[in-house]
């Protein structure tokens, strides 16, 4: 008999009570352990563990406490540079502009009246002025990537050009913040206007995005240091693909990941883009994490 644990974090979906998510988080890990029991011919027994955040779930599996982990992706590259034993085995697939893919944005936006309608506005006339909102500091799309967008694409300090900077909480809280008028720009994930416009119906008119990039989706995350036999990475992303495609998992992958269809194995390469957006803002572990 061979038992693991697969861990998560408690914002894994806004908008779904704890309990909801901790059931479907639930479905998926006994689905997994199910499948691979079939595959490798022996009883497998995926437990999860009470809800961390996301600096305890990162420790947890630096730790090698857990063999499994439903990581931010930020989390997912600082646990890799720890450890390259731990790495993504599969990575959630979303529709992201009525296509599915590996593949989702962090974005900046603003409001439509401050009348910045692109990233070349912010330039040495407007510092010092703005407001800007991000979410969590240890926050790929919500904070990580869309302060990159602003050195990038914009060619300013994310940090100092404002006038204020705030961290709000959650792509949620941020969106509200601009919204309402509290902050002049916002960042979050490809859906974060969306979701608001189901209480603010006008917010899809009223917000505007300004730039984006492309973040690699929310990862299976493996320590491959620590799994019992018989069980491989390879062995997890196949059950992973499989369970997939069952409608019990796509409905928990849908709830507890937010719009996700699908699992497709992946390798740590393709997170790239978060070495450089940590590299370019020169952000350690221990500004994002503690």
């Amino acid at each position: 008999m061979v038992t693991m644990r697969l861990t998560y974090y408690p914002d894994i979906t806004q908008g779904q009570t704890a309990e909801r998510v901790r059931e479907q988080v639930e479905v998926f890990a006994a689905a997994l352990g199910e499948q691979l029991g079939s595959d490798l011919g022996t009883s497998v027994t995926i437990e999860v563990p009470d809800v961390m955040d996301v600096p305890e779930q990162y420790d947890d599996i630096v730790a090698g406490r857990s063999a499994l982990g439903l990581l931010k992706p930020v989390a997912y590259v600082f646990a890799h540079r720890r450890d390259p034993r731990i790495v993504p085995a599969c990575v959630a697939n979303r529709p992201i502009d009525g296509v599915v893919g590996t593949f989702y944005f962090g974005q900046v936006y603003t409001r439509r009246d401050t009348g910045i309608t692109s990233l070349d506005q912010l330039d040495e006339s407007r510092a010092g002025q703005l407001t800007m909102a991000y979410g969590d500091r240890f926050s790929t799309s919500n904070f990580l990537i869309p302060a990159n967008v602003l050195r990038q694409q914009a060619g300013i300090n994310p940090f100092v050009y404002f006038k204020r900077v705030d961290f709000t909480g959650g792509h949620d809280l941020a969106a509200e913040a601009v919204y309402e008028g509290r902050a002049d720009l916002g960042a979050g994930h490809d859906g974060v206007i969306t979701i608001l416009a189901q209480t603010r119906p006008d917010a899809t008119e009223q917000l505007v995005r300004l730039g984006k990039e492309n973040i690699h989706s929310d990862p299976v995350v493996v320590h491959t240091g620590v799994l019992p036999e018989p069980v491989t990475l390879e062995s997890i992303q196949e059950a992973c693909v499989k369970v997939a495609k069952t409608p019990e998992v796509q409905a928990a992958l849908d709830l507890f990941w937010g719009w996700v269809k699908d699992l497709s194995p992946t390798v740590h390469e393709n997170y790239a883009s978060i070495e450089a957006a940590l590299a370019g803002l020169h952000l350690s572990e221990a500004d994002l994490l503690r």
